[in-house]
């Protein structure tokens, strides 16, 4: 709209200055064709000397909460930009469509920080791609355009959820949970270091690792493995998981997170395979804590990202990893089962109703 102005401008004032032989006239003319140039040399040195870079290329966030982003402008030259546009495509891989935001700022000359954010409905790897910007000059009457790549990869996690489970009629048989298995995790019984932190209200005076406190002048604890109870064995199978939908997908990844959390609670750890389908290979994971539950995540998270679908494992393959019978399995249609038989199916409208109300007692 501005350029039509400007071109109606030019028009209208030589049109005039020549009609009437006006100096003054024929000098503004020239005035607004050297203002005109001026600008569109100016987008163009503006665009040369923006970079637009993600700090940092991976991140996560937490469903149906709101994603925030930082982007960082770099201005190399000398002159500060008014207004640039950035075009954003980001979506889940899976779903093979990808929405567009436009982000509008400016920047000073050297780094800028830019931050906006977006809702994370759904559970999943959020690819987010920047492509295209344009860079506009202090009137905004031209636009620069400049075409890069700049990626990342925002991991959206399950709100916690715990499926209470009851584990009693599983403890006098070998297999999905043996008693007495030396798989650990945190604790605060003495045995192997595992790390040393900072000391924190409620914390035992005889784990104070006095050696590091004397020499930073801050107490420090030491925290130590124990064993867990029991193990439990899961077969996640993620067959078909590149063929349903989002929401469908997303309530797989809710239910698998509320079910480890469950035996989490029970004292149990979790041992979890799974297919990966394009290099046949049967994956596992011991699961000990939260964090090992958002790294099983984080492990699907990249097979969806990469493209990569899965498959069943045979039988072989099972017994050569030491799966023994006894082993719960959840697949992308909500079914619960154990030694194959199935012991709950969950739904996706009710899904967070169920895993609250529910409790599996096996």
């Amino acid at each position: 709209m501005k350029k039509a102005v400007l071109l109606f401008l030019l028009a209208a004032t030589f049109y005039i200055a020549g009609m009437y032989r006006y100096r003054p006239l024929m000098v503004l003319f020239f005035a607004e064709l050297f203002i005109g140039g001026a600008m569109y040399v100016q987008a163009r040195y503006l665009k040369k000397n923006l970079l637009i870079e993600i700090p940092r290329k991976s991140d996560s966030a937490q469903k149906e909460s709101i994603l925030w982003c930082v982007i960082t402008a770099k201005n190399k030259g000398r002159l500060p930009v008014s207004r640039f546009r950035l075009r954003l495509r980001f979506g889940y891989p899976q779903d093979g469509r990808s929405r567009t935001k436009m982000i509008y700022g400016g920047s000073d000359c050297g780094d800028y920080p830019l931050r906006f954010g977006m809702y994370a409905q759904y559970c999943g790897p959020v690819r987010f791609r920047m492509d295209h910007l344009k860079v506009y000059d202090y009137l905004t009457l031209f636009g620069a355009k400049k075409s890069f790549r700049e990626e990342m990869t925002i991991a959206v996690f399950p709100v916690e959820k715990v499926l209470r489970l009851e584990l009693g009629g599983l403890s006098g048989r070998a297999g999905s949970v043996m008693y007495g298995n030396q798989t650990q995790r945190k604790g605060d019984n003495p045995g192997e270091i595992r790390q040393i932190r900072e000391y924190r209200a409620g914390d035992s005076t005889r784990h104070i690792h006095w050696n590091q406190s004397a020499k930073t002048g801050r107490y420090w604890v030491k925290e130590y493995e124990k064993e867990m109870d029991r193990q439990i064995c899961l077969y996640v199978d993620i067959r078909g998981n590149d063929r349903i939908k989002r929401k469908k997908l997303s309530a797989f990844y809710e239910l698998l997170s509320a079910f480890v959390m469950g035996a989490l609670e029970q004292g149990a750890c979790v041992r979890a395979y799974w297919q990966d389908g394009q290099n046949n290979r049967l994956m596992n994971l011991d699961v000990t804590d939260r964090g090992g539950c958002r790294d099983l995540l984080l492990s699907l998270y990249r097979l969806e990202d990469e493209g990569k679908k899965g498959q069943h494992a045979r039988n072989e393959e099972k017994k050569a990893l030491g799966i023994s019978e006894n082993c719960f399995r959840i697949d992308s249609d909500l079914n619960l089962y154990l030694n194959e038989i199935l012991i709950r199916q969950f739904s996706v409208q009710n899904l967070d109703r169920e895993i609250l109300q529910h409790v599996i007692a096996v």
